[in-house]
C-alpha cells in the first residue's frame, strides 16, 4: 500500500537520490547536472505551504515525491503552478494533464 504524506527534512537524501536518478536517466527532467544535498535542502526550506512537497512511501520507504512549483514570478501567472512527479527506480513515470474547470455560470 502507498502512503502519501508531507515530506520531512529527513526525506531529503532519498528525494535527492530520486531526483538525480531522473537526471541520469534523462527521462523525468530537463536538468543535465546532478544536484547536491545543499541544493535540495535550500529548495526544500524555501517552499511555502502552497508549494509543499509530498512523498509516496511503500512500507515506510519513500518511493517517490511530488511538488507544485511556481510557474513564473509575473503577476499574471500568480495562480499557475507546474507539477513535478518523481518516482524511484522501478516506478513508471507518471504524466498528468491538469486542466482548469469551467467556471460556474
Amino acid at each position: 500500500m502507498v502512503h502519501i504524506r508531507r515530506a520531512k527534512e529527513e526525506d531529503l537524501i532519498t528525494i535527492l537520490d530520486i531526483y538525480n536518478q531522473g537526471i541520469r536517466d534523462r527521462i523525468a527532467t530537463l536538468e543535465t547536472e546532478e544536484k547536491d544535498l545543499k541544493y535540495m535542502s535550500d529548495w526544500f526550506l524555501q517552499r511555502s505551504d502552497k508549494y509543499a512537497v509530498l512523498t509516496a512511501a511503500i512500507e515506510h520507504e519513500v518511493a517517490g515525491w511530488a511538488s507544485l512549483n511556481s510557474y513564473s514570478h509575473r503577476c499574471a501567472y500568480r495562480g499557475v503552478a507546474d507539477l513535478s512527479l518523481k518516482g524511484g527506480e522501478g516506478l513508471r513515470p507518471i504524466f498528468v494533464n491538469i486542466q482548469p474547470r469551467e467556471s460556474a455560470r
